[in-house]
């Protein structure tokens, strides 16, 4: 435990620094973690902000299945990739 406490530790202060030199570019999306259940349970059930598609919150994955590269994919661009999707359905559908 003690070992990975130091690891996520030096891992912040890399990308804090990372982040300083501008080398990083802000996602879309993030991961936040919590020191007890209640204050995620908490985190979870409140309203974020008042327009519901600014803030989703919901529990994280376990990391073995998050697709990390899919994490840059812009808010625009996934629902571009939905429409799309949908279209191409559509359209084998009709003209099948």
């Amino acid at each position: 435990i003690h070992y990975y406490s130091n690891r996520i530790e030096e891992l912040n202060d890399e990308i804090s620094a990372k982040a300083k030199s501008h080398e990083m570019k802000p996602y879309a999306s993030g991961f936040v973690t919590f020191a007890n259940f209640e204050a995620l349970t908490i985190a979870d059930q409140i309203a974020q902000v008042n327009s519901p598609f600014q803030m989703k919150t919901r529990l994280a994955p376990e990391p073995d299945d998050v697709i990390w590269h899919n994490l840059r994919i812009t808010y625009w661009e996934r629902n571009m990739r939905r429409f799309v999707g949908i279209g191409v359905v559509v359209l084998l559908v009709v003209f099948y």
